[in-house]
């Protein structure tokens, strides 16, 4: 209850710098309590709701290499995704419709920037070609390549509690805004 009160209250600095026009992509996985899974991203969620939040989508992200857990410990199966609430203060938000291809030109190798520099490698997630299907709430390994399971220490050797691909944050930014924003 700490936490969901706590994360809602910084938040709230959010609300009050975001224009009219802005979107809020909110990454938030789940966590137990004694063996209870606490459902913290849709308690946070629907704080924010309270707060004037729109929720215009839950995304969720299937993560291709999630890191594993004891099920000695947990006795449950292993958390393979995670969710990605894209809010909002108002009816004008800014948004960039997102497809993907469809079966007839799934060979299509799309760039990966909006002005790509072809010396640089492939790294974030696709711009979708101009001929697709309207991009759905499921994010897979097609839509974002996210290897998240890596034993690399951060700050003084710990290796961190949650860490997520950078990719992750290319799509949504794209989606939510033009170039020169």
């Amino acid at each position: 209850d700490d936490y969901v009160v706590a994360l809602v209250n910084h938040l709230r600095d959010c609300s009050r710098v975001i224009k009219d026009t802005g979107s809020f992509f909110l990454n938030i996985g789940d966590t137990y309590d004694d063996g209870n899974l606490l459902n913290i991203p849709h308690r946070v969620c629907i704080q924010l709701q309270r707060e004037g939040w729109i929720l215009r989508n839950t995304i969720i992200w299937n993560k291709t290499n999630p890191k594993p857990q004891s099920t000695r410990v947990h006795k449950s199966l292993n958390p393979t995704y995670e969710f990605i609430f894209h809010l909002v203060r108002g009816s004008n938000y800014k948004y960039n419709q997102t497809l993907v291809p469809t079966k007839s030109n799934s060979n299509f190798t799309f760039p990966r920037h909006r002005n790509r520099d072809t010396s640089v490698p492939e790294t974030v997630t696709p711009i979708p070609p101009s001929d697709g299907k309207i991009m759905g709430d499921f994010w897979d390994e097609t839509i974002i390549r996210s290897a998240v399971a890596r034993n690399v220490p951060v700050n003084d050797g710990v290796e961190h509690p949650a860490p997520f691909p950078e990719d992750i944050v290319t799509l949504p930014i794209l989606q939510s805004t033009d170039e020169g924003d």
